[in-house]
Order: C-alpha cells, then structure tokens, then sequence
C-alpha cells in the first residue's frame, strides 16, 4: 500500500510540474509578442515568433 501511495505522489507532482511549466512557457510568449505588438510588428511575424494564435493576440489588444 505505501508503495501505491509513493507512486501516486511522484505522479501528482511530475503532472504538476509539467503543468506549471506549460504555464510559465505560455506566459513567456504572451510577454514577447506583447513587446513584439508595442514595438508595431506586423502580425504575421509575431504569430511566428511566438507560436500564438492570431485569435490568442488579438485577444490580447482587447
């Protein structure tokens, strides 16, 4: 039974971490084409810069 336990714990916290670091990646592109959108690049080049959306920009202007 500890076992289980153990193995269910080190599972919660590796989802966890990669949770958080797909969070942490996605609010570093959110910052770059951010900075990319106040510099006035076009929205093609941002789009390719950091891997969002068109929708996922535009949402971020509003």
């Amino acid at each position: 039974m500890a076992e289980g336990m153990t193995k269910g714990k080190v599972e919660g916290m590796t989802e966890g971490i990669a949770e958080g670091m797909a969070k942490g990646g996605k609010a570093a592109k959110v910052k770059i084409a951010a900075n990319l959108l106040s510099l006035g690049v076009p929205m093609k080049t941002i789009i390719q810069a950091s891997s969002l959306s068109e929708e996922e920009i535009k949402n971020m202007m509003q």
